[in-house]
Parts: C-alpha cells; structure tokens; sequence
C-alpha cells in the first residue's frame, strides 16, 4: 500500500475575547492512496439455473503470491472553516470544524476478469477536532514537559459516474464492451483519537 497526504492551512484571525480567540481559516489537502490486492478465497455457482432449483457451488482459491486487484484514488480538496482556540489558560482548548469540496478520482481494475472501472466527479466533506493540552510549570532539563488529548472526526461523500471497460478476454463479456453513467459512491467515516506527551522549549 502506498499513501501520500500533504495539507497547508493559513489562518486569519477574526476576533479576540478575554480568553478566546476566533480565527478563520482556508487551504488545500492533497491526498493519493493506491494499493493491491494479493489473493482470495471463495464460492461461486456453477449453474445458477438449474433444472432441479438447486444450484451446486464451488470453492474458488487463489495464493497470496498472485495479484488480483489494483486500486488507486486520489483527492484534492479545497478548504474552508472556523477555528477557535483559547488565550493564556492551562490547560488550552482548541476546536476546528472545515468544510471540503472534494475533486475525486479512482480506478478500480479487476485482473481477473480484465475489466478497469473508472470514476472522477466532486464531492463534499467535513474535518472536525477538538484537542485540550495542560502545559506543566516544573522544567526537566531544558524543557517545559506537558500533555495532550484530542479527537478528530472525518466524513467524505461522493456520489458520481463510473465507467467500466473489458479490457481483455478473461471474462465472458467481450472484450472492448463499456457501460458508462453508472453511480459510483464513494464514502468514508473516520473517528480517531490521541492521547500524547510533548516537551517544548
């Protein structure tokens, strides 16, 4: 499996409170993840119609050493949202929430049946996190030893059109036959959570 994500983030700051900070923020998010699928086991029908109404299944294998499927998507996603972070307390608060408009691609190839399916369109999605930090007073050495806990929660949406070609004579539909307009979703949920130390100067 082979993953990439870079992310840069400017911020503006819009109003200060006492103790509370407001800023607004905009970016871009560039995201590729591609990857093989090595093996697989299962059953299929042999005749799914048959004249005794019972169809008679069969065990398919295949080794971990052969290669089965190819996978790529890659993302691109503009940013925008608020981000509000307190000022001089301890322990901190921070809470993010941005919206994403997402340009998507994937292709989906199937070497066993030599059928590539491929798809590209916009979605939408949503980064939300909140973190709180308590920075101790005692040194140990040259640093300022404090602790962290935050959770992130990530949702992205697609509903676009996909389109699949036999590229070979692998399977039983002809080789070179394309369906095109078929809906392709793609959705993803990710909550995840951190517990850490840092040391700082």
């Amino acid at each position: 499996m082979r993953y990439v994500q870079a992310t840069s983030l400017v911020e503006f700051k819009l109003h200060s409170w006492q103790w509370v900070n407001l800023y607004a923020a905009g970016g871009y998010q560039f995201q590729y993840t591609d990857y093989d699928i090595l093996g697989y086991k299962g059953w299929q029908y042999i005749d799914d119609s048959p004249s005794d109404g019972q169809p008679e299944l069969y065990l398919v294998y295949a080794g971990s050493s052969l290669k089965v499927l190819e996978y790529q998507i890659t993302r691109h996603s503009p940013m925008a949202g608020i981000l509000l972070n307190t000022q001089d307390t301890n322990p901190s608060i921070s809470l993010a929430i941005i919206y994403q408009f997402l340009l998507i691609s994937d292709s989906d190839d199937h070497i066993l049946r030599s059928k590539l399916s491929t798809a590209k369109g916009i979605g939408h999605g949503l980064l939300c996190s909140i973190k709180s930090g308590y920075k101790f007073k005692q040194k140990i050495g040259l640093f300022y030893p404090s602790v962290f806990i935050s959770a992130d929660y990530s949702y992205i949406y697609a509903d676009i059109d996909q389109t699949q070609k036999w590229y070979g004579d692998l399977d039983s539909v002809p080789e070179g036959t394309v369906y095109t307009g078929i809906s392709h979703i793609i959705k993803s949920t990710l909550f995840s959570g951190t517990l850490g130390v840092k040391l700082s100067f």
